[in-house]
């Protein structure tokens, strides 16, 4: 059986009972996740190599699907990828300079973009989280007009109203600002906190890891 989370189950926790609820067994999970022991700063490092590790494998298959029949995927894993990196570099309001309160995701999200990406990207940041939401909950692309193979007309308005978006050069953006962020956390122990907690969260956050259960 295959499973996807934010990281594995401690093998030193007994296995739960398969004749729990879904809501229960979900609920233990995340009783665990909170109940976390003190991590050395070597164990932290790890955590956050394979984090990376699974992120970047992840978004090395978006290439394969660009072109005319697949490429609205290839936005939808950029934009929840950013929305992820987002997650680990804010993963609260008073990390993002915000009140506090529930974390604002779309502020977040776009104040990533702001402190990230090119400049390019940062008039259209809150169109580009209205993408985002368009494509998980109404698989829309809203405000846009997305493209692929067609970098002559990236960020560019389009006849409709909206603005045309590439993908190989959001993608290709998008993996860089990937990279810049990476490097900062490596080197970086106040980013290595913001990044546990958000990897800890596994309600609101959590890496990426695929594997067996045991």
């Amino acid at each position: 059986m295959y499973t996807w989370s934010g990281r594995r189950i401690p093998r030193t926790h007994a296995p739960l009972s398969a004749s729990k609820p879904l809501w229960a067994r979900q609920r233990s999970y995340t009783g665990m996740r909170k109940a976390k022991m003190a991590r050395t700063a070597e164990a932290l490092n790890q955590e956050i190599e394979n984090a990376i590790t699974q992120f970047n494998t992840h978004m090395d298959c978006i290439p394969a699907m660009f072109g005319p029949y697949y490429a609205y995927f290839a936005f939808m894993g950029v934009l929840t990828g950013t929305d992820m990196l987002a997650g680990y570099r804010f993963p609260d309001n008073d990390s993002a300079g915000f009140p506090p309160g529930r974390r604002r995701a779309g502020n977040c999200f776009e104040k990533f973009i702001g402190d990230y990406c090119p400049a390019k990207y940062h008039q259209h940041a809150s169109r580009l989280w209205q993408l985002r939401c368009g494509l998980v909950h109404s698989f829309t692309p809203r405000q846009w007009t997305l493209v692929s193979g067609r970098p002559d007309l990236h960020l560019k308005p389009s006849p409709i109203g909206d603005y045309y978006l590439n993908a190989e050069d959001l993608y290709a953006d998008f993996r860089a600002v990937a990279n810049c962020y990476f490097e900062q956390l490596r080197t970086t122990d106040d980013l290595k906190r913001l990044i546990e907690r958000r990897l800890d969260d596994l309600e609101k956050g959590g890496g990426i890891y695929t594997g067996v259960l045991p």
